[in-house]
């Protein structure tokens, strides 16, 4: 699948709470690409909370599977004080 419909599908909330299942801390979702193949996508998540096994490996778009990289410890910014 390439980036540009990738980053479309990833942008509907039911794929984001098919890869977020349950959590409710903060995070971040975007595009890498496959440490396993380099030359494919994949979605980053960055979540606030250590514990990762509640988040998939992959998930199925487009009869794709696609592959998950999770990174825990994500802070949310904070804005900026005026």
């Amino acid at each position: 699948m390439d980036a540009s419909r990738l980053a479309t599908l990833l942008e509907q909330p039911e794929v984001q709470n098919t890869i977020l299942r349950d959590y409710d801390g903060g995070y971040s979702l975007g595009l890498t690409r496959n440490p396993e193949k380099k030359e494919e996508v994949a979605i980053r998540v960055r979540i606030e909370a250590e514990d990762v096994s509640h988040i998939p490996s992959k998930i199925i778009l487009d009869g794709e599977p696609i592959p998950i990289v999770v990174n825990p410890g994500f802070k949310l910014p904070e804005p900026l004080k005026k």
